[in-house]
């Protein structure tokens, strides 16, 4: 039986996070004793957490430097708590995060465990990836890459720091591999694809629970799922809106996912080009599945990507699909196959919606491609456990 510790961030609802929850499932069936860290406690996919994992608190419930001091002193470790006071000034002097995540490492409690195979999947530095980097008495060691480099700010020289003590290093798509390696090519050799798992039979059977978008709203459903923030490009949609003046009162985009700065930030610029009442911010659903089902068009407007795991889940649905030409969109659908993939550009994004708000055929033709492609992008789970030819 193979021993394997993974170290992620706290299980809230996002893409990286769902994808986890899979591929614990498909470590567990295939007979592994998984430890899961968290850096945190709690989040909305906390609960779906396989009952086979074990859940360990990276931090043992001490999350910050005073929680630190104050179980310190009750367990009379006063020169302890000293030091941890030391540390806590200096962190917050310090603005280097790679020096602070160090530091970090002394309070965390999975340096003396033993295990086959460690993970870090948070991406492409985290706490996740320092903790796993510095780890003992582990056979290999895997970090996954979840994002484009090259947008979310990348110190190479510190990175090497990381990077040279795993043994793999899994991209989540080939454009993903193709930027990381861009970076850093000396680690081609290490550095794999490994596409996120989706569980169809499962996101179908949650589809059917009864929950709606609760209007009575008859037109055109457009829908995007994904915490609200920059990289995710929900800020653009009032003036792709806009751009659409002539569907109005016809076509509503709906929005799942949380971010209430961002939220206010595109409600006020709704308010201010006179869009509001079409676009409609539905929070974080920790069952989105029933929305994906009931929509329309499934858009995914991200100025940048790893690998769109809804838009994965869109396809399911036979929605037809518009994306934005993030780093491995064209590995998720064909342009003009199963769906439009677009500039980042609300008159861009505005002219493909206008194109299937006014072809129901082609809506019903691009939704049937998506659905016969299926999760065109496959992993072998041997590819982390081994026996993988």
């Amino acid at each position: 039986m193979k021993r394997i510790a993974i170290v992620t961030n706290q299980m809230v609802m996002g893409g990286i996070e769902k994808s986890l929850i899979t591929l614990l499932n498909k470590l567990v069936i295939n007979d592994c004793k998984v430890t899961l860290y968290v850096c945190k406690q709690g989040g909305e996919l906390y609960e779906q957490i396989p009952s086979a994992v074990e859940i360990r608190d990276l931090f043992c419930e001490n999350h910050t430097g005073r929680e630190i001091i104050k179980t310190r002193i009750k367990k009379g470790k006063i020169v302890g708590s000293f030091c941890a006071f030391i540390k806590m000034i200096i962190n917050r002097i310090d603005k280097n995060t790679f020096r602070i995540w160090k530091r970090s490492l002394e309070y965390v409690a999975m340096n003396e465990e033993k295990y086959d195979i460690a993970i870090a999947y948070g991406s492409p530095v985290s706490l996740s990836t320092t903790c796993v980097a510095n780890m003992k008495n582990v056979e290999k060691k895997y970090v996954w890459i979840h994002n484009e480099v090259d947008k979310i700010g990348f110190n190479e020289n510190l990175l090497h720091h990381y990077y040279d003590n795993f043994d793999k290093i899994f991209c989540v798509s080939k454009k993903c591999r193709a930027i990381f390696l861009n970076v850093l090519p000396e680690y081609e050799q290490r550095t794999e694809v490994f596409y996120n798992f989706i569980d169809a039979d499962a996101i179908l059977a949650q589809a059917e629970e009864k929950e709606d978008f609760a209007d009575e709203f008859d037109g055109i459903r457009l829908l995007t799922v994904a915490r609200v923030c920059n990289q995710k490009g929900q800020d653009i949609i009032p003036d792709v809106l806009k751009d659409l003046d002539e569907y109005s009162g016809k076509i509503k985009w709906y929005c799942i996912g949380d971010g209430e700065k961002s939220i206010q930030e595109i409600k006020q610029r709704a308010a201010e080009i006179g869009v509001a009442d079409e676009i409609i911010f539905l929070g974080n659903k920790n069952n989105p599945y029933p929305f994906f089902k009931q929509c329309d068009i499934y858009i995914q407007p991200s100025r940048h990507e790893g690998f769109g795991i809804t838009i994965s889940e869109a396809k399911i649905f036979s929605k037809p699909i518009i994306l934005t030409n993030f780093a491995g969109s064209d590995e998720q659908i064909q342009d003009k196959k199963d769906g439009l993939i677009v500039p980042f550009d609300s008159k861009a994004i505005a002219r493909a919606v206008r194109i299937l708000v006014e072809n129901i055929e082609l809506r019903q033709k691009y939704g049937m491609a998506a659905y016969k492609s299926g999760i065109s992008c496959s992993s072998d789970i041997r590819m982390i456990i081994g026996d993988y030819e």
